[in-house]
C-alpha cells in the first residue's frame, strides 16, 4: 500500500492591478505565512517598492512545499508639470495676477491660498502644488518681479530698416492702458502711406 498525502497551496494575493503617478513609488505586498519568496525583479523579501509600470510576478513557497503564484500590472499615470510660467515681470502699482494654465481639482500656493490664481503682492519666489483628479500632484516655482515701468506714449526720433536686425520697424512705445489707438504715418504732401489700429503692428 502506498499513501499519496496531497498538499494545497495557499492562497497568495500582491494585490489588485492598480497605478502610480509618474516620479512616485509604491508597494507591493505579498500575503503573509509562505516560506520564501521570489519576485519577477529578483527580490526574495515578501514586499517590494515599484517605481516602473509593468507585470510583476511572484512566487511563493509555503511551508508544506507548494507553491503559489500571482501577478499583478501597474500602469503609470502622468504628473502635472509645465502648469504655470517661470516668471512674471509686473510694474509697480499693477495687478499682479499670476496663475495655473489648465484645470486642476486642487490647488495650493506657497502663500496659503488654494485658488487657481492669486494677487503677487510682493516680488519673490511662489510655489504652486496642484493635484489631478486622479490623484497625482505637481509643485512648480515662478519666480516674480515687481519694478518701475514706462507710463507714457513716446515716440522714437529715428529707425534704420538697413537689414541689419535692429531698430528695423517704428512705432510708438505705448506703455498704458488704451481706449482706442490709431497710427498713421503721413509723407511731407500730407499723404498716408501707412496707418493701424493695432497696437503691436508697425511699420517699416
Amino acid at each position: 500500500t502506498v499513501r499519496i498525502k496531497v498538499n494545497h497551496s495557499l492562497p497568495l494575493d500582491i494585490g489588485k492591478d492598480s497605478s502610480i503617478c509618474s516620479g512616485a513609488a509604491m508597494t507591493i505586498a505579498a500575503t503573509a505565512g509562505f516560506d520564501s519568496y521570489r519576485w519577477s525583479t529578483t527580490s526574495a523579501s515578501s514586499a517590494i517598492s515599484v517605481s516602473q509600470p509593468g507585470g510583476y510576478f511572484l512566487s511563493a513557497v509555503s511551508p508544506n512545499g507548494c507553491v503559489s503564484r500571482d501577478t499583478i500590472l501597474i500602469t503609470m499615470l502622468d504628473t502635472p508639470r509645465n502648469f504655470i510660467l517661470p516668471k512674471y515681470q509686473f510694474c509697480k502699482n499693477e495687478l499682479n495676477n499670476i496663475s495655473a494654465d489648465g484645470h486642476y481639482e486642487h490647488y495650493l500656493w506657497s502663500t496659503g491660498e488654494t485658488m487657481p490664481h492669486i494677487i503677487a503682492e510682493h516680488a519673490g519666489i511662489y510655489t504652486l502644488t496642484v493635484q489631478e483628479a486622479n490623484g497625482c500632484t505637481g509643485s512648480e516655482n515662478t519666480v516674480v518681479s515687481i519694478g518701475a515701468c514706462y507710463t507714457g506714449i513716446a515716440y522714437p526720433n529715428a529707425f534704420t530698416p538697413n537689414g541689419d536686425g535692429k531698430n528695423e520697424k517704428y512705432k510708438p512705445v505705448v506703455g498704458l492702458p488704451l481706449v482706442y489707438y490709431q497710427f498713421a504715418i503721413y509723407n511731407r504732401w500730407g499723404e498716408v502711406v501707412f496707418t493701424t489700429k493695432d497696437v503691436e503692428e508697425d511699420w517699416d
